[in-house]
């Protein structure tokens, strides 16, 4: 037969070792939101980092890509892509605070990411098209990267519009849709 002691002593027990498994939860939580965070970023700075030299080439109607530019690309493009669509399936782990000033940069970063892409975009398209020889590969290249990109900014935009709203209107979860 349990005494009351035992029975609260089984209790306290459950519900601590509970506590511990939702605190490592929510850590665990914390810690994905923030690899895919830094991975969605690295992917963007391979993306500016290798695409602005061949941007840069391109104004002179060099073409420069190698195959390591393109596994370059190739690699953004999946770290930004499988960032982006886990954080969309899944809501942050923790709310923003309302910081107007960072909320800016991260809009601010936001457009001018999506601008690099879109002048990209408007240079190969509409220049120089008819001095460029297409592989299918590449355009599918090029359009996945702009995608991407597209993506990045989205999600920092988000955040950003996060960080400008309330405290009591931040309280609903994070969702890109």
């Amino acid at each position: 037969m349990s005494t009351p002691t035992g029975m609260m002593t089984l209790w306290f027990a459950r519900t601590t070792s509970s506590n511990a498994l939702r605190k490592n939860d929510v850590n665990w939580r914390v810690a994905q939101y923030a690899a895919c965070l830094a991975l969605e970023v690295a992917g963007m700075v391979l993306i500016l980092w290798d695409g602005l030299p061949i941007y840069r080439h391109l104004m002179t109607l060099e073409q420069v890509s190698t195959t390591a530019d393109i596994a370059i690309m190739w690699t953004a493009v999946t770290a930004i892509q499988f960032s982006y669509w886990y954080m969309l399936r899944h809501d942050a782990p923790f709310r923003f605070p309302r910081q107007v000033f960072l909320a800016h940069i991260l809009l601010f970063v936001s457009r001018l990411g999506f601008v690099f892409a879109s002048s990209l975009f408007a240079l190969v398209v509409f220049r120089y098209s008819d001095a460029l020889v297409f592989q299918p590969s590449r355009v599918l290249l090029f359009i996945a990267v702009l995608f991407s990109v597209f993506c990045f900014s989205r999600y920092l935009e988000t955040i950003g519009n996060l960080m400008l709203k309330d405290r009591q209107k931040n309280a609903e979860p994070l969702h890109l849709r």
